[in-house]
């Protein structure tokens, strides 16, 4: 139905597509360009159904600019690939990109003003490319995955006169044209909520937030916040209703379990937060959200190892986006749990390591001396103990570190301090280990010794994963994509009172 009504599957359809495209063109690189290929099907698919469903309504144009967009960059990417390829007909491709960008019109639709300029600035870029700059498309991409999209929650309809209410036997006359706002800022157990988020089932959670409304609609009572979902079964919500007062600013309290454990290879879930005013005659106002609006959420078994934590939150927020990673879902679950269990015990190590600025001053160090630090760190931590191997011999080589066949190489560098030019630089090794020892997963641990300049990076932000090329898949995707954890220690640091002037 259409006319100022809420849409369940449509806002699925949305979440859906959002959720498949973004982990692929986050890591795009023209290596990958298969990989995004692949779910051209499932995304052409997802675009016709928000096109059809949303036709005459205000929000038509809104979902055909997304729609001729996302086809854009399938276009652009099948034309690279032909470019680079020799294909004949790669021009064609250019030429279909070029000719649905340029029906994009931001202008149109009632966006709010950051999203526009981000659709605007997109589509220039986009429009730019030449069979001279072609390269600049993997940049491009990397910072469309990084636009946040509205989901739209609700059709209205060409002759709609009142965009929030649904209440269509009101007399029009009487209705409010006004545009009500209200932000929203949403805590899980006192920590910003962050998408996607993985929790443990049967487990209740409490969720707190913040409430700011622009103004209050005459008449209306109360604010209710309610989930939309086609998920509804598997988790409770329960979020307090607002009674209205003066105030245009209130606190939100409320709760999540979920009942159930989403399997290593389900989507996870999304979660649409829809808000209404209410009033004594049961009337109904929908106002325009802004803020934590979509909550993305995995549930999993409470003893999974992946709960076992770093102990250092912000480590423990950059596990999760790894553990909800599709290049894990190729992992068999010991290999998954066994992964998980080394990478945050090795994080600790390297939190450790910062918080007590353990290689301080320290300009050279032996890379057996480092190993044997982390060694002792791990076979102290009650869940790794004596499953450690120092030296194993794979492949005609000496490994540093394996625990339960899965490798962790270490090094120590002095001379780079480039993330990407050491990742680079020490990719291939651990690499040839893991293939040897049939695991699809390694780690590095890079211990950085080059001088610090400016203050070192936060922990979290030195832990990468990436996917690795092997010999004769160097321009295809394997069933099985390898893929490291890259960890990095900052070493050679100074007392923080040098960096004053």
């Amino acid at each position: 139905m259409k006319g100022n009504n809420y849409c369940l599957e449509l806002v699925e359809k949305q979440g859906q597509l959002f959720n498949t495209v973004k982990p692929i063109l986050s890591s795009f690189t023209f290596k990958t360009t298969n990989k995004f290929l692949l779910i051209k099907k499932e995304m052409f698919e997802l675009l016709d159904f928000i096109v059809k469903e949303s036709q005459d309504t205000k929000e038509a144009i809104h979902f055909d600019n997304i729609s001729r967009i996302y086809r854009s960059l399938i276009f652009y990417a099948e034309w690279i690939d032909g470019l680079l390829n020799g294909a004949e007909n790669s021009m064609a491709n250019f030429r279909t990109a070029k000719s649905n960008l340029m029906l994009v019109d931001a202008t149109i639709y009632d966006h709010i003003p950051s999203f526009k300029k981000n659709l605007e600035d997109l589509v220039g870029s986009l429009l730019g490319l030449t069979d001279i700059n072609f390269n600049e498309f993997e940049f491009i991409v990397k910072d469309f995955s990084k636009v946040s999209f509205p989901i739209i929650s609700h059709l209205r309809s060409e002759n709609s006169l009142y965009i929030n209410s649904i209440n269509s036997d009101n007399d029009k006359e009487d209705m409010d044209n006004s545009v009500y706002i209200v932000s929203l800022e949403l805590f899980l157990q006192g920590s910003p909520w962050v998408n996607p988020q993985i929790i443990k089932s049967q487990q209740i959670y409490t969720i707190e937030g913040f409430i700011k409304l622009n103004k209050i609609p005459e008449g209306f009572t109360s604010l209710k916040i309610v989930p939309a979902t086609t998920s509804l079964n598997i988790f409770e919500l329960e979020l307090q209703e607002i009674v209205l007062s003066d105030s245009l600013e209130y606190n939100l309290t409320g709760t999540i379990l979920f009942k159930y454990n989403h399997s290593s290879f389900e989507s996870s879930t999304t979660i649409k937060m829809i808000p209404h005013f209410t009033n004594e005659s049961k009337s109904i106002l929908y106002p325009t959200i802004i803020g934590y609006d979509e909550l993305t959420v995995k549930s999993t078994d409470c003893n999974n190892l992946l709960f076992l934590t770093s102990g250092y939150e912000l480590i423990d927020e950059k596990i999760s986006e790894i553990y909800n990673n599709t290049l894990l879902n190729k992992l068999n679950a010991s290999d998954k749990n066994n992964f998980i269990t080394l990478l945050n015990a090795i994080c600790n190590f390297q939190g450790f390591c910062l918080q007590r600025a353990k290689y301080k001053g320290i300009t050279t160090i032996k890379e057996d001396v480092f190993r044997d630090d982390l060694i002792q760190h791990l076979t102290a931590n009650p869940n790794i103990g004596e499953n450690i191997v120092k030296e194993a011999h794979i492949a005609g080589g000496r490994v540093e570190v394996m625990y339960k066949g899965l490798i962790v190489e270490l090094k120590v560098e002095k001379s780079i301090s480039d993330r990407e030019k050491i990742i680079s630089k020490y990719k291939n090794q651990p690499q040839a280990y893991a293939s040897s020892n049939a695991k699809i997963c390694s780690i590095a641990c890079i211990l950085d010794l080059t001088e610090k300049k400016i203050p070192p990076s936060l922990a979290s932000n030195n832990i990468f994963i990436h996917e690795i090329d092997t010999h004769g898949f160097e321009n295809v995707v394997p069933f099985h994509q390898p893929f490291q954890v890259f960890i990095f220690i900052d070493g050679n640091i100074k007392n923080p009172s040098t960096y004053s002037k």
